[in-house]
C-alpha cells in the first residue's frame, strides 16, 4: 500500500498597497522550498555578491589612480563619495541585511509586477512581521536546536 504525500498549502498574506487597498502574496512553508528554488536563490545572491565586489574593486582602482595622479581634490572627493555610496548600497543588499533578504525572498516567490511593487513598498516593520509569521506558520522555530541536541550526553567508557 502506498503512502500518499499531500501537497502543502501556501501561506497567504494581505499586504498594504496604499489608500486602503491590499495585495495578496503567497509563500511556501519554509521547509517546502524545492531544490530548484534553493539553487536559484543561492545563485542569484552569489551573483549579486560578485557584482558588488567587482564594482567596489573598480571604484577603488579609480580612486587609487586619481590619487596617484594627484588629481584635483574635488575629483578625488567625487570618486570617494561614489565608493562610499556603493558601500552604503551593499550594506542594504540582501546579502548583508536580514530585512532585505526577507524582501528578496518575498519577491522571489511573488514575481508578478503588482506584487513585487507592493513588496517594495513595505517598511521594515511589515517585513519583519511577515517573516515572523511565515516562520511560525511553517512550523520552524529558528534559533533553537532540535530536541536531540538540547542536552549533552555522557560517553561511557
Amino acid at each position: 500500500m502506498a503512502i500518499r504525500i499531500d501537497a502543502f498549502e501556501m501561506i497567504e498574506f494581505e499586504i498594504p498597497t496604499g489608500k486602503g487597498r491590499f495585495q495578496t502574496i503567497e509563500l511556501p512553508p519554509m521547509d517546502c522550498w524545492t531544490a530548484g528554488d534553493i539553487e536559484k536563490i543561492n545563485s542569484t545572491l552569489a551573483q549579486r555578491r560578485e557584482e558588488d565586489a567587482e564594482i567596489e574593486k573598480e571604484l577603488l582602482d579609480e580612486l587609487d589612480l586619481l590619487r596617484s595622479r594627484k588629481e584635483d581634490k574635488a575629483v578625488i572627493d567625487g570618486a570617494a563619495k561614489a565608493l562610499a555610496d556603493h558601500r552604503a548600497r551593499i550594506a542594504l543588499s540582501p546579502n548583508n541585511n536580514p530585512v532585505e533578504l526577507n524582501r528578496f525572498l518575498l519577491k522571489f516567490f511573488n514575481p508578478a509586477k503588482a506584487k513585487s511593487e507592493a513588496i517594495d513598498g513595505l517598511v521594515s516593520r511589515y517585513i519583519n512581521e511577515i517573516a515572523r509569521e511565515w516562520e511560525s506558520q511553517s512550523g520552524i522555530d529558528s534559533g533553537k536546536s532540535d530536541d536531540s541536541t538540547d542536552s549533552s550526553s555522557e560517553i561511557s567508557e
